[in-house]
Parts: structure tokens; C-alpha cells; sequence
């Protein structure tokens, strides 16, 4: 069973300076099969799959409030991603423990 996580609110500013609230909607990025299972709960949840970012370290989708709350009931584990990038070897990608 693969687990989709969510991770908890954090503001970013935008590059018009605008300060808006996003989570990430992510799995572990070290099975293929996770990721196509992150794809399927993202469209199950209402995402596009042009929101999907392929980011070096952690593939995610970004999510606004609402859609932080869909993917809660649709069963997606609440878990930073700092938390989850220590608990997984991909930490290492970083340096190690220490640069987290």
C-alpha cells in the first residue's frame, strides 16, 4: 500500500510579493509506483495533473486549503516533509541529517 502524505500550512511569497498559504501533496519519489499512485489520488481529489511538480528532491503537488482538507478525507497522512525527508534515506540527497 503506498501512503500519500500532506504536510502542513506554510506562507509563501509569490513573485508579484503577494503572500499566499500552500501544502504539498507528496509520496516517497523512490518507486515509480508511488508516484503513479500519487497521480491517481491527486486526480481522485480534483488536481490537474499540470499542477504536479517534478522537483529534484520531492515530486509534488502544491494545495490550497480546501484541497489540504479533500485530500485528508480521501485518506492522505498528515506529515511535514522535513519530518519525512529525516524518516527516508532521501535525506542524504541534502548532506545528511545535519543540513535539515
Amino acid at each position: 500500500m503506498v501512503t500519500i502524505y500532506v504536510d502542513f500550512p506554510r506562507d509563501w511569497k509569490g513573485k508579484n510579493g503577494k503572500v499566499s498559504t500552500w501544502r504539498h501533496l507528496y509520496t516517497d519519489p523512490t518507486d515509480s509506483k508511488n508516484l503513479y499512485a500519487l497521480h491517481r489520488f491527486a486526480r481522485k481529489i480534483g488536481l490537474r495533473s499540470r499542477w504536479y511538480q517534478k522537483h529534484h528532491l520531492l515530486p509534488h503537488y502544491d494545495l490550497k486549503p480546501a484541497q489540504r482538507e479533500k485530500a485528508i478525507e480521501a485518506g492522505a497522512v498528515e506529515l511535514s516533509v522535513l519530518e519525512f525527508l529525516r524518516q527516508t534515506k532521501l535525506h542524504k540527497r541534502l548532506g545528511g541529517p545535519s543540513k535539515l
